[in-house]
């Protein structure tokens, strides 16, 4: 029996530039980092390496997202003894907006 969990495939997506400045979070690529290790961890969720792909940076973009999509369909396809499952994590650089428009009113 493998101690991999053979069955379990990722697509990690950390859109951590903006062409509007001010707007790029720095720690995504970080964060997607460190999601990732925690999936191969071989005690915590031992995902095959293999499993997970990182789209962040400069492959962040609707084409690398799709393309990372497409990569994940075909991998859950081939999968051909059932029970195979998916992880999609997304984060995008425009939370930094959402932070700065959410001001507190005054009382």
């Amino acid at each position: 029996m493998s101690d991999q969990f053979s069955s379990g495939y990722a697509l990690l997506i950390g859109v951590n530039e903006s062409h509007v400045a001010g707007w790029a979070l720095p720690d995504v690529a970080g964060d997607i980092t460190a999601l990732a290790r925690v999936l191969t961890h071989p005690q915590r969720c031992a995902y095959p390496q293999d499993n997970i792909r990182l789209v962040m940076g400069k492959e962040a973009t609707r084409a690398g997202i799709m393309e990372g999509l497409k990569w994940l369909r075909e991998r859950l396809q081939a999968h051909t003894s059932g029970g195979a499952t998916a992880v999609v994590y997304y984060t995008p650089a425009t939370a930094g907006v959402i932070r700065r428009a959410v001001r507190p009113t005054s009382t």
